[in-house]
């Protein structure tokens, strides 16, 4: 990539060599499959999980149920983890972080994987790596930032989350040469459209995503495009969760944040007018000529969580982390039901619920299930 010199050479190395701390995989499923590309006279359908962020603010319980709810559509899924350390845990606005961590580790991830999920349809790679302590910042986006009170942190945790998740296409990658993710003769990076109508799909969630029920991905539109939630585009396109058709699409969610920022010509190129995450994405994937489709809330029932100090998730009840309108919520209330829950912030829900979460002349209202998730290990 021209001008990659200029980033910090941990940096480029961080990118393009991730250092693969767990790989977890059946061995005879692995000698079964490689080799072959088509299962039952059919290409194998498959679905690539990507989990980023930090070991500590990870929720994995509902994630195992989306994916289990999902195996009956797919008949391989990959899952990939990108996560850092309990020594790096951080958060750039203090004001979300109610302190309670999260007791995970790459092995305790890969066995809890392994207890919930059957190995001979399921492999799992943990990539553990500290997190890049001083990425690239370009002073062009910090002085574009949308909360400049943050400083140079906040644009540092925007590199770091990019990085994360080219390193998490590369576990992918990983993981598609011993069940191969993509055609015998396809290595996921070539630029043909000769495969973008397949249902093969990838899901990029948070460490925090929070997956409020049985959300099934196969009836959303994803060939050949990415799939984001219509609530946080905050001047581009949400960033927390998506779900991406393979080919040029994943190519340029994937890889195209990291590298586009890192290279001082491309970066130029994408005309960003506003330094956030969401809008530098947007730029992206406009600059690829990607498809993108929002969704609403019932499409893509998943919220942002946070850990109280219990280490029981909870959500945030403010507009930035919740929606500001009625679509950015789920219409059933057995789900809303899970975000009443006030055990983040008490005294805060009423207000909130009247507000933004109540539906009109709906009988008996919502009540608050704080019995699920139970907490975290």
């Amino acid at each position: 990539e021209k001008n990659m010199a200029l980033a910090p050479r941990s940096t480029r190395l961080m990118l393009f060599f991730p250092r693969l701390v767990l790989v977890s995989c059946c061995c005879c499923c692995c000698l079964s499959v490689a080799g072959e590309c088509q299962h039952g006279g059919k290409k194998r359908k498959r679905m690539g999980v990507c989990v980023t962020g930090q070991m500590s603010r990870l929720e994995l319980e509902s994630k195992l149920a989306f994916v289990a709810s999902n195996l009956g559509d797919y008949d391989v899924v990959d899952l990939a983890f990108v996560l850092g350390g309990p020594s790096s845990t951080t958060f750039v606005n203090t004001a979300t972080d109610l302190g309670g961590r999260a007791r995970w580790n790459a092995t305790s991830v890969v066995r809890a994987v392994r207890q919930r999920l059957p190995s001979r349809r399921t492999s799992v790679a943990v990539d553990d790596s500290p997190q890049e302590q001083r990425p690239l910042v370009r002073e062009d986006y910090l002085a574009r930032s949308d909360k400049p009170a943050l400083g140079r942190a906040r644009v540092e945790s925007h590199v770091r989350q990019w990085l994360a998740l080219a390193r998490c296409w590369r576990l992918l990658l990983k993981l598609g040469e011993t069940t191969p993710f993509f055609d015998c003769e396809d290595d996921g990076l070539t630029t043909s459209h000769k495969n973008d109508d397949d249902d093969d799909v990838f899901v990029k969630l948070r460490d925090d995503s929070v997956i409020l029920g049985d959300w099934r991905i196969k009836g959303l539109d994803s060939r050949g495009k990415v799939v984001v939630q219509d609530c946080f585009g905050f001047s581009g396109y949400a960033d927390k969760i998506a779900v991406v058709g393979r080919g040029d699409a994943a190519r340029a969610y994937f890889l195209g944040p990291a590298t586009e920022y890192l290279s001082t010509e491309n970066y130029a190129s994408l005309g960003v007018t506003k330094g956030n995450p969401e809008h530098l994405l947007m730029r992206v994937l406009r600059k690829h000529n990607v498809t993108v489709r929002r969704a609403d809330a019932d499409a893509t029932p998943v919220a942002t969580s946070r850990i109280d100090p219990r280490r029981r998730p909870c959500f945030l009840f403010d507009g930035l982390h919740l929606g500001k309108e009625l679509r950015c919520y789920p219409s059933a209330c057995d789900l809303r039901s899970k975000i009443y829950c006030d055990r983040c912030r008490r005294g805060t829900n009423d207000t909130l619920r009247r507000t933004y979460l109540t539906r009109a002349g709906e009988q008996p209202h919502c009540a608050p299930d704080c019995a699920w998730p139970g907490s975290h290990r």
